[in-house]
């Protein structure tokens, strides 16, 4: 259709008139779709630069941090910040890599891909050295680091980051405002799109008007040109119609004369380039020539390797002309090659026609070395053979000079450096060193490390401690400072060292021959006041010392005494600490120091043992807060709250009421009353802390409380029997009485008269007995009939009660007092009846070894109170229970009794267990004439022990042996089955899980078993749980491990003196 209209200028006009309706509806159409479309692009490139800019914040924030906690951790040695940044470098690098994602200039991208390489470098290689420098110390280093490269390129780095944030902020700024612009622009463009269709209106028609004129003028213009020689302007047309046909008729013909003249102007061009090119490719050989003959020794070889030519070069390193050379075979220049002349063989690889390279050693004429970086290039002829060689070489002696002397700097430098680590090392054992032996021991390690000897000593000149290296014991103890007193003599006159050679001897010789000398050194060590302290000797094998190593040692040495005086003054103070906590230690007073703020200083055992706290250390309480030990103090404390404020006011204020306080500790069953005082400490008008004092009164308490109790019981027991006294007597006096009321009257008078004498004796003698005055008239006596008449006595006024005698001796003879053995007896037996309210059965039993006669007395009273036992035997003690103070009681029957037994050599106990009974056990010498006689005619109590626990069985042992059973033990289940048919016990004690593979219910079975032994009673003693096997036999009780001896002991007295022997099995509990 385009065709229809281009053939015909007026098929053009109505073309034109189309065209501009169609342009005008499709511009406004590209308007509209531009300003969506530029909407739309606006918002996506808003988004991206955002994310570019918040990312970029993100990366800058984390660079920093991550910088900033390196350096945190350099300045302060913080591990934390090194965790931190090791934590933001992470985060970093997760950052960099989302960045890279996105779309960057080419510059913003090179420095994303720096900071990455940076990171990496920074962590991977920068960074470990100077760890290693903050971990030695070496603070400078790390400091000139930081100046010379790593901050700057860390600011610089900082630096771009932010200029590329506020680079992303601008665009973002610049794209929003572009924005503004287009908006505006197209609302300019609508407006202007009016303007240009009348505008496109009136020029279609000047155009068409002129499509006419112009072309025909141009084609005029044209054939005027071209007839003189000009192709310049030329007319085209791709018009169809009249006017396009002619025009192209016209450039066709025109450009075939002008494609004639191009072609020959191209020939000549393209000879004249060619010409100038190889003249500048010989002008390039010409001065890579000269420069090669400047800067290297060149040498032209035949193919046999004969010099044809060479340079000055290598004719003035050499030392040989160029004459000299030429003709001169090239492998004779080489060390080690002179006498080769087959250079293919010399040089692999030139005879495939690839170049040699590497470095020479070769011969000068005056036979000196010189290196040379050599190159060896063959050259192939046409014919594809080797036709010549072309050897290029550079002076590299300087160089390798150089790279030597660097070496040995470098290996000077490492031995310096190790010198210093060990120097360092040395410092360092002797500031942590605080033992003399120790501080010897590291001194000749590490002179020995620094300055290698075979052997030697460090002698303590005064103490004569050694330490020694490379040296046997044997020979170690034939040192001393006498051995060296030549050598002594000898550095008074040296004083800083005396070397000395000999020929090797002894056991250091070995394998060397005789003739192999040996160097001892000996270096004297002096204190600040000059005075020579100790001795080193070193001795090499073969090697002397250098005069710098002797002035190291000599150095080292003398800081040494420094190390040593220290240690001699700490061990001083050490010496002295102790003695004054020995001093504090030994005083009867407990003693506490605190600081301002009560933090405990210093302390004593009696503190400890005062409070109960002689489980813990003295280190486990020194620096303890004044919360710390007062929490753990007042739990052994009846009245807490007192003494805490007691404690709070005098450490705390400086005005307090009272500086004394009195305070009961309570430990379990046994009380202690303290008396506690505190004083402030003060120093130079400033306190320095709180001294409290605490002071153990139990005894004077207790004393005050016997005084008290004296008098309560006197007050008692004197007015009852005188205000019956008094009554009776005013009723006499007062009345007309019959003779039988008075003579009742003066009876009852008489009875409490008695009563009161009776007392006051008690109180006399017991006095008497404690200071030594009593006098005692002693005889030989039966016990056996004291024991009866006082039983005879007691039982007819104690018809509820059965006393009953079990004499188990062969002899009952004792040297004693007869009225205090019957004294001794009224008080046991009758406090056996009178705290039997109850009734019962009170047994008195007697038995004897070769020497003792052992009196048992058991009742089934009340029991006595494991707390009241170890004061029973107190004078004016009565037991605080309710049950018993009913009884009534002066409190000095048992006290007289101990005082009685003692007096006559013997011994007085007591076992007892609430609710069971008592069993008191006296011990009295045996009449010395009899004794000897009896050692075959005595029966005690049998038990046997089957225990595979050696020290519980010890404990047991010693209970029972204490009062008077004798105990065999047996630690094997069988080896008690194999002896049981001639046991004859009176009681067995079983664990039931022994070592062997016999139980305790085994024996027990087999014991049972044996018709002689089956009323015999069996204890059990197990550290296990009641079982069922315990049901099968029968078991009355169970004993589990832990239990109280003494109660054991008690039970088996109860049932052996009893003599309920019914075969009955007792298992003890632990209650």
């Amino acid at each position: 259709m385009i065709q229809f209209f281009q053939k015909s200028i007026r098929r053009k006009f109505l073309l034109a008139m189309l065209s501009v309706i169609v342009i005008t509806c499709l511009a406004t159409s590209i308007l509209f779709f531009v300003q969506f479309t530029n909407k739309s692009h606006q918002q996506e490139v808003t988004e991206e630069l955002a994310q570019k800019r918040d990312i970029l914040n993100d990366i800058t924030e984390a660079y920093q941090s991550m910088v900033f906690g390196v350096r945190g951790y350099l300045a302060f040695s913080n591990e934390n910040e090194l965790q931190a940044s090791e934590q933001d470098r992470v985060v970093l690098e997760s950052l960099i890599a989302d960045a890279k994602q996105m779309s960057w200039r080419a510059d913003q991208y090179e420095l994303l891909e720096s900071l990455d390489e940076f990171v990496n470098t920074y962590w991977e290689e920068r960074f470990p050295p100077v760890q290693e420098w903050l971990i030695n110390g070496d603070y400078e280093a790390i400091h000139e680091a930081g100046i010379s490269s790593t901050t700057n390129e860390v600011n610089q780095l900082i630096d771009l980051l932010q200029q590329i944030e506020t680079q992303a902020q601008s665009d973002l700024n610049d794209v929003n405002a572009q924005f503004l612009n287009r908006v505006e622009l197209i609302s300019y463009l609508m407006f202007g799109l009016l303007v240009l269709v009348v505008s496109i209106l009136a020029a279609a028609f000047r155009i068409l008007s002129r499509g006419i004129g112009r072309p025909l003028a141009e084609l005029s213009e044209a054939s005027e040109a071209l007839a003189a020689g000009s192709y310049v302007d030329l007319p085209s047309s791709q018009s169809k119609d009249e006017i396009g046909k002619l025009t192209r008729s016209f450039r066709h013909m025109a450009e075939q004369i002008s494609e004639r003249e191009e072609n020959l102007s191209a020939q000549n061009e393209e000879l004249v380039a060619q010409q100038d090119m190889l003249e500048s490719y010989v002008n390039d050989l010409r001065n890579k020539d000269l420069a090669l003959n400047e800067s290297s020794m060149v040498a032209r070889l035949d193919k046999g390797g004969w010099i044809e030519s060479s340079n000055g070069n290598l004719a003035d390193v050499s030392m040989f002309r160029e004459r000299e050379l030429e003709g001169r075979h090239f492998l004779s220049l080489i060390e080690g090659k002179g006498q080769q002349t087959d250079i293919k063989q010399a040089f692999p690889g030139l005879e495939q026609g690839r170049v040699w390279k590497g470095e020479l050693a070769c011969v000068r004429k005056d036979g000196q070395l010189f290196f040379a970086d050599t190159a060896v290039v063959p050259y192939i002829s046409e014919q594809g053979e080797l036709d010549q060689y072309i050897v290029i070489q550079q002076n590299i002696t300087e160089r390798r000079k150089t790279a030597e002397q660097l070496k040995e700097a470098l290996v000077e430098t490492e031995r310096t450096n190790s010198t210093i680590e060990k120097l360092n090392t040395l410092n360092q054992d002797l500031s942590t060193t605080m033992d003399t032996c120790q501080l010897l021991d590291v001194v000749i390690q590490r002179l020995a490390d620094l300055y290698p000897f075979d052997h030697g000593i460090f002698l303590l000149l005064d103490s004569e401690e050694a330490a020694t290296i490379g040296m046997s014991e044997d020979v170690v103890h034939r040192y001393s400072k006498t051995s060296f007193g030549h050598v002594l003599e000898r550095l008074g006159h040296q004083a800083s060292h005396y070397l000395r050679e000999r020929l090797v001897d002894g056991e250091e010789q070995g394998h060397l021959d005789s003739t192999v000398p040996a160097y001892d050194l000996h270096v004297p060590l002096y204190d600040s006041n000059q005075n020579r302290i100790a001795l080193l000797v070193a001795t090499r094998i073969g090697k002397g010392f250098e005069q710098d190593e002797i002035d190291g040692i000599f150095n080292i040495l003398q800081r040494v005494s420094l190390y040593l005086e220290r240690i001699e003054s700490y061990e001083q103070t050490e010496i002295n600490r102790q003695l004054n906590q020995d001093i504090i230690d030994n005083i009867n007073e407990g003693i506490l120091f605190v600081d301002e703020s009560g933090r405990i200083v210093q302390l004593n055992d009696n503190w400890l043992k005062f409070l109960k706290l002689h489980y813990y250390g003295h280190d486990q309480w020194a620096g303890r807060s004044i919360e710390q030990w007062l929490n753990q103090v007042c739990s052994h404390i009846a009245d807490c709250e007192r003494f805490v404020e007691f404690c709070k006011g005098m450490i705390f204020t400086d005005h307090h009421p009272t500086n004394t306080l009195q305070i009961e500790v309570e430990n379990g069953t046994e009380k202690r009353v303290i008396e506690l005082y505190g004083e402030p400490i003060v120093h130079h008008d400033e306190k320095e802390g709180t001294l409290f004092v605490f002071r153990d009164i139990t005894s004077e308490y207790e004393v005050n409380e016997m005084k008290t109790n004296l008098v309560s019981t006197v007050s008692h027991e004197l007015r009852t029997p005188l205000a019956s006294v008094l009554g009776y007597t005013e009723l006499m006096i007062h009345r007309d009485l019959t003779e039988d009321r008075q003579k009742k009257y003066l009876n009852t008078i008489h009875n409490e008269a008695k009563r009161l004498t009776n007392l006051i004796n008690d109180f006399l003698d017991l006095q008497r007995m404690e200071t030594g005055r009593e006098n005692f008239k002693k005889e030989v006596l039966d016990i056996k009939g004291i024991a009866e008449l006082v039983v005879e006595n007691l039982q007819v006024s104690n018809q509820e009660h059965t006393i009953n005698i079990l004499d188990q001796t062969s002899s009952s003879l004792v040297q004693a007092d007869r009225g205090k053995i019957i004294q001794l007896f009224t008080n046991i037996i009758g406090n056996a009846v009178k705290f039997s309210p109850d009734g019962g059965e009170v047994v008195v039993v007697l038995n004897n070894d070769e020497e003792q006669l052992y009196i048992h007395i058991s009742d089934e009273g009340l029991g006595i109170p494991e707390h009241e036992l170890p004061k029973l035997f107190t004078k004016f003690h009565r037991i605080d229970n309710s049950s018993q103070r009913k009884i009534g009681g002066t409190g000095l029957g048992l006290a007289i009794s101990k005082e009685i037994v003692e007096t006559h050599k013997g011994r007085i106990a007591v076992h007892s267990e609430v609710g069971v009974g008592s069993v008191f056990s006296i011990l009295l010498p045996l009449y010395e004439e009899v004794a000897g006689k009896e050692r075959q005619n005595n029966h005690h109590p049998q038990v046997i022990l089957i225990e595979d626990d050696q020290t519980l069985s010890d404990l047991i042992v010693d209970e029972l042996e204490e009062v008077a059973i004798k105990v065999s033990h047996y630690n094997e289940g069988a080896t008690v089955l194999k002896h049981l048919p001639d046991l004859q016990p009176d009681a067995f004690i079983i664990d039931l899980t022994l070592a062997d593979q016999v139980t305790g219910w085994d024996i027990i079975e087999s014991i049972k078993e044996q018709p002689h032994l089956s009323d015999v009673p069996i204890f059990i003693s197990s550290a296990l749980n009641e079982t069922d096997e315990s049901a099968e036999v029968k078991v009355e009780g169970y004993l589990v491990k832990p239990y109280p001896l003494r109660k054991l002991s008690t039970i088996i007295l109860q049932t052996i003196i009893r003599d309920k022997k019914n075969g009955q099995i007792l298992v003890m509990d632990d209650q």
